[in-house]
């Protein structure tokens, strides 16, 4: 019903999404600041002056041959051959054996070779054994193997940093960096998600709204109202993008909801009322030419027949012919009796004869169309009244174009002057570019409305529901 306003208040929550998603610092800005980085730029400074203090130093290289010395004198005592570090110790330590050897024949070349093998097999376990004879780095690197002990440079940088037996490699890293780097963007992103919204925020959504609801021609007492509800509502707490437009088309449902609520009414509940008191309920149906009064009277009966009810029409339009024609037209297509007198006969006459054939046929309902002019003619007011007093209708039913603005008002201001007005039936809803209009009407006639027309045929014709309006009218979902 309201499908041309939907684009246009999407913008409105655009709106309050933008200034939910505005960061209190660019996202790249935080990650080039992370402590993370600031590290990765000092390693390299600290690799390129590379200087060892001359104590430590020292320090190492004393250590170093006092490692030696011992081994030495660990290997003399034990007998251990020697690991052979080069190739002449490969050539001198088989004649030493051979010297010391009790046999007196000498070895063939096989043997020779095996006894070498054997003897290079010794002194890799030995290399193999090294590490448990503890030494200045060794103690650093607890429970790893030697091809993992750091090289020199490694060595000093692990001096001069103070950092024993951690190894920088790089991609342990860079997976710190990255999970540092992702703990920071979800931090960043939480703060995004909720914003505390504060007067500069609130005046930034409000002036989108604020035009929106003009535009759509809603009453500007009526949009004062809802700004207040709607600033104590959203100033000072916290929402995401989809809380706020949340909250926001709840305020406005609210709102409307409460000023359409007071309007609303059942026509059927006041019928009931008057059969209780062993009447026939007969509603004049009141209104100016081309405002499709004539048509809602058809959709009127097929709303009375789908409660099961049973009518009768009087054609009481008497000085238009083409009204009686139309009317009648309806009538067939909807299988309705209708009461009708030659052009130019007394309207009250009709209206009595529809009274009378209700009765003999006991109907529920008389229906009384009228004529159509403007209520600024003392003549029709006067044919009005003498209907109302022949027929002694309980009811008298206002049928008004929704588009019509102030026009509408003045008429239906006239009209109840005239007769009393019990009641009004607005229509054209579907064609009004600006559906608020519709409750500024609401708001300004201080008159129970029964129903909307809302499109051509006779089923469009709906009940006058407050809480059903507010909800469409502030809806975002395609309509069938």
């Amino acid at each position: 019903m309201f499908g041309k306003i939907k684009e246009r208040l999407k913008n409105v929550f655009r709106k309050g999404e933008e200034i939910i998603e505005e960061a209190p610092q660019d996202l790249e800005e935080l990650q080039e600041n992370t402590p993370e980085e600031k590290e990765e730029e000092k390693v390299p400074e600290r690799s390129e002056n590379k200087v060892i203090p001359e104590p430590l130093e020292k320090e190492k290289e004393t250590k170093k041959n006092k490692e030696k010395e011992e081994e030495e004198k660990t290997r003399k005592q034990e007998a251990i051959p020697t690991p052979i570090p080069s190739y002449k110790e490969e050539q001198i330590t088989p004649k030493k054996k051979e010297e010391t050897s009790p046999q007196v024949s000498a070895p063939n070349p096989e043997e020779k070779q095996k006894k070498t093998d054997e003897e290079k097999e010794t002194g890799e376990e030995e290399e193999e054994k090294k590490p448990e004879k503890k030494g200045f780095f060794t103690s650093l690197f607890k429970g790893k193997k030697k091809e993992e002990e750091p090289n020199e440079e490694q060595e000093k940088e692990l001096l001069e940093e103070g950092t024993f037996g951690k190894k920088e490699t790089p991609e342990p890293e860079k997976e710190q960096t990255k999970e540092k780097d992702s703990s920071i963007i979800s931090k960043t992103f939480g703060k995004l998600l909720k914003k505390n919204l504060s007067e500069n925020d609130f005046d930034a959504l409000w002036l989108e709204l604020e035009i929106f609801l003009l535009e759509i021609n809603v009453a500007y007492e009526i949009v004062e109202k809802i700004g207040t509800s709607l600033k104590k509502n959203l100033l000072g707490h916290s929402f995401d993008r989809f809380s706020l437009t949340k909250k926001i088309k709840e305020v406005l449902e609210q709102e409307v909801e409460t000023i359409l609520l007071s309007r609303e009414a059942s026509l059927l509940s006041q019928i009931k009322q008057i059969q209780e008191k062993e009447e026939i309920p007969t509603i004049m149906l009141l209104g100016v030419n081309g405002t499709g009064k004539t048509t809602t009277i058809a959709k009127l009966v097929k709303y009375f027949q789908d409660k099961n009810l049973k009518l009768v029409v009087a054609a009481a339009d008497t000085f238009r012919a083409a009204a009686t024609e139309q009317l009648g037209e309806h009538a067939k297509n909807l299988n309705v009796k209708l009461i009708t007198h030659k052009g130019g006969s007394d309207p009250a006459a009709v209206a009595f004869d529809a009274v009378e054939h209700a009765k003999a046929k006991k109907l529920d309902i008389v229906l009384i169309d009228t004529a159509g002019r403007m209520p600024n003619n003392a003549n029709l007011l006067s044919e009005l009244q003498k209907i109302k007093r022949v027929s002694k209708s309980q009811l008298s039913v206002f049928i008004g174009d929704s588009i019509s603005g102030n026009d509408l008002l003045e008429q239906i201001s006239l009209f109840d002057k005239a007769l009393g007005l019990d009641g009004i039936i607005l229509t054209k809803v579907d064609t009004d570019e600006r559906p608020g209009s519709l409750i500024t009407t609401a708001y300004s006639i201080e008159k129970p409305i029964y129903f909307l027309g809302v499109g051509q045929k006779y089923e469009d014709f709906v009940e006058f529901n407050a809480k059903h309006i507010a909800k469409q009218l502030f809806s975002l979902d395609e309509e069938p």
